[in-house]
């Protein structure tokens, strides 16, 4: 804010082709100063879960459950049941019994009609929906979107095999740095010329 204040000093304080650079300027370290103060808020955030893992910089991945068909020698979690006359995947076979009772057919129609009953062998993964440079971003994501999330959880990722995202995340704490240096610069210099 100083920096805004002392500049506006020295625009005020010109004229013509002058001030419009100094408006110009302004306006760039209006917009310096507020990626300034995120990129702080982000190093910060990063720099505090590092006791998380004991390999760094880390990654906040967001999962949640997603069911897939596997072949059912393989490991799976549970079966479900289709029928090729019903729109639905059920739990059982007497719901499936259920279902074709209830889409018209007698009891006997029905316990005929099973044997077009195919098994699904279900097997829950976890799928990553989103990535995030801190717990306080993933847990930010979930207080506003929970209601359209199943089951969701963390799961903490190192990114050190990872050049290009290694690079990205400490390129937050070199930004942090550079910033703030170039800020007190700015402030320096517009003193000076304001004086």
């Amino acid at each position: 804010m100083r920096l805004l204040f002392a500049l506006n000093r020295v625009s005020n304080n010109t004229c013509g082709v002058k001030m419009s650079k100094y408006e110009d300027l302004v306006n760039t370290i209006g917009k310096l100063t507020k990626a300034s103060e995120l990129v702080k808020k982000h190093s910060k955030n990063i720099r505090e879960q590092e006791t998380m893992a004991t390999a760094h910089p880390l990654m906040v991945l967001l999962q949640v459950p997603k069911p897939i068909v596997v072949d059912g020698d393989y490991d799976y979690d549970k079966i479900n049941f289709r029928h090729y006359d019903l729109d639905d995947i059920y739990d059982s076979m007497d719901d499936v019994r259920s279902a074709l009772i209830d889409y018209g057919h007698t009891q006997d129609e029905a316990d005929s009609k099973l044997k077009n009953t195919e098994r699904l062998y279900i097997k829950e993964v976890w799928d990553t929906k989103q990535a995030f440079l801190s717990m306080e971003g993933f847990n930010e994501h979930i207080r506003q979107n929970k209601h359209n999330l199943e089951r969701p959880r963390s799961y903490i990722m190192h990114a050190f095999r990872n050049p290009e995202m290694k690079e990205v995340l400490e390129s937050v704490h070199v930004l942090a740095d550079a910033t703030e240096a170039l800020r007190t610069v700015l402030e320096d210099l517009i003193a000076r010329e304001a004086k």
